[in-house]
């Protein structure tokens, strides 16, 4: 069965991670069960000896001290049985959050998974220790077996009649009500994604929807969404709640049911009163092992779609990574033949775009909007892949390279310059040791004068900051890792051109190849060379006097505005 449910082996194998702590809990478990046997026979002994016609008040303390101090001992097993497993539970949880991360981290940029798809993977790991902890499960069958050879023992015929009768009953009841519940349930963890990117959206489009006094229609949306999952996901739970709730009202109805039929045992000589008395109290001890047990197969078939999602998520492609390490300087970066497009169905954004770019080089990369200048650049540290042909570094194809070690050495930053709420000191080293006067010397660069100390902090999101000093803080977080390629994408769009001009010429004078994505005239104009896309392809390449004479794009770009001195 097993062999054909990789959502349980895959939880399973999750569980084996932590089977020392999974060891303990069992035993706990189990010996808080086994315990429950001598219990009961101690009981009957006791009500033996209370009903008979001389009793003795030593036998009577003595039975009572053994069966009160069996009750602690089951009373503080169990609890510390409850304590310790939810605090492995969450152990278990926590850890398929640092795998989620980590995966996530060498996922691809373009997987097509959405910021809720990404959200909703941490919901489900929730669900992940309730089949992890499956093999801890068994106690509960222990126990069960436990009560049920108690019963025997109490009296073989009546519990035969008992158990006959609820245990297919409580199967098929939870049958009945749990498949359909497993059903709405997958449903509602897929409506969960939807409600999780359209908080996002709340969350980070509500400055710019107040300005349009619009945030009604993100809250509606977001209500929207809301509803549809609780709709499901009612039904859901009503379903596995109903289930439970029915079986644990079949055997409610167990001591009743025992002490009719065993007194038509006791009138015939079958039973006597002493074991039906234990039995009516026992048969309600089965009640919580059984519980726990139909809980358990309750929590697996709920978990199962919210495993499956954790599991095929974990299973999706990574980045590949060389083998090869980069030289300590890199003489040149080139692209042969390069196309790329976004959609497998799509026009190409790049078309055969052949470039090289020499040590000493500060390149500008110009175009109007979606001639593919961005997905230029972002194919240098692999942050895409090429669809056909070659981008290489000293003549080795990227892709061969060891993936951390291209990106410490070929560093992309972009206009969105995203900050952690965290010291300025933690944002620019980011856990490398990186001495301050290193980091007050790359925030010099940048024209970061704006910084007291590095100890101050940068609230969430960056709303203590503008958008250029916010870029300005990235930047010098690049820098100072002293990168042998530098590429800036609009990096400084939030400054203004004389301090960015100041910035362009410190970096110059120590990155070996800078890479420049700009629309600004200064900037451009400082480059050795200018390269000009146009529908995805190089049409010419040069300086600016060269260009604006002989080539009518750049010529055109210049005229429009869209390359403009501000």
């Amino acid at each position: 069965m097993l062999k054909r449910d990789p959502d349980t082996i895959y939880a399973l194998h999750i569980g084996k991670r932590f089977w020392p702590e999974q060891v303990v809990l069992f035993v706990a478990r189990s010996l808080s069960q086994v315990l429950r046997y001598p219990f009961v026979i101690l009981l009957r002994d006791l009500i033996a000896v209370i009903m008979a016609a001389t009793v003795s008040f030593n036998e009577v303390v003595f039975l009572t001290a053994e069966v009160s101090l069996l009750l602690i001992l089951i009373f503080a097993l169990t609890m510390f049985s409850e304590v310790y497993g939810t605090v492995l539970y969450a152990k278990i949880f926590t850890s398929i959050w640092k795998d989620l991360a980590s995966k996530i981290a060498r996922l691809p940029g373009l997987n097509g998974l959405s910021a809720g798809e990404y959200l909703g993977r941490f919901s489900d790991a929730l669900s992940v220790p309730a089949v992890a902890l499956l093999p801890v499960s068994l106690s509960h069958v222990i126990g069960f077996i436990v009560i049920a050879y108690t019963l025997y023992v109490l009296s073989p015929l009546l519990s035969a009649i008992i158990l006959t009768i609820l245990i297919p009953l409580s199967m098929v009841v939870m049958w009945f009500f749990g498949s359909k519940a497993m059903v709405r349930q997958a449903e509602a963890r897929k409506l969960y994604d939807t409600v999780m990117s359209d908080f996002k959206n709340l969350i980070d489009g509500l400055t710019s929807f107040k300005a349009l006094g619009k945030t009604h229609y993100l809250i509606e949306k977001f209500g929207e969404s809301v509803n549809r999952y609780f709709s499901k996901y009612k039904s859901a739970t009503k379903g596995f709640i109903m289930a439970q709730r029915f079986v644990s009202l079949i055997w409610w109805f167990s001591p009743i049911i025992s002490i009719i039929i065993g007194l038509l045992l006791v009138s015939q000589g079958l039973l006597t009163i002493p074991n039906l008395m234990a039995f009516a109290v026992s048969i309600n001890s089965i009640m919580p092992p059984l519980d726990s047990l139909i809980r358990s197969i309750r929590n697996w078939l709920e978990a199962k779609p919210s495993i499956r999602r954790v599991r095929t998520f974990m299973e999706l492609p990574e980045e590949a990574s060389g083998n090869v390490n980069l030289s300590k300087q890199i003489k040149h970066v080139m692209y042969d033949k390069v196309f790329f497009r976004y959609d497998k169905k799509g026009e190409y954004i790049l078309k055969g775009v052949n470039l090289e770019i020499r040590r000493g080089e500060c390149v500008a990369i110009v175009g109007s909007s979606g001639t593919g200048k961005s997905t230029l650049v972002k194919l240098l540290p692999r942050l895409i892949e090429p669809e056909k042909g070659l981008v290489g570094i000293d003549g080795i194809d990227v892709r061969e390279f060891n993936l951390n070690d291209l990106r410490r050495k070929v560093i992309y930053v972009n206009s969105h310059a995203y900050l952690l709420n965290a010291t300025i000191r933690e944002n620019i080293a980011l856990g490398d040791e990186i001495s301050d006067h290193e980091i007050w010397a790359a925030l010099k660069k940048c024209n970061v004068d704006f910084v007291n100390s590095l100890e101050d902090t940068i609230q969430e999101w960056g709303q203590n900051l503008s958008e250029g000093q916010r870029q300005r803080i990235a930047l010098a977080r690049a820098i100072v890792r002293k990168p042998e390629v530098l590429i800036l994408d609009e990096a400084l769009s939030g400054v203004d051109s004389k301090t960015e001009g100041y910035i362009i010429s410190n970096i110059k004078a120590e990155v070996p190849i800078l890479v420049i994505v700009s629309h600004r005239l200064s900037t451009i104009t400082s480059a050795d060379r200018i390269i000009v896309l146009s529908k995805g392809s190089i049409v010419c390449q040069g300086k600016h006097h060269e260009l604006i004479e002989t080539c009518p794009e750049y010529k055109e770009l210049v005229a429009r505005q869209l390359i403009k001195e501000d």
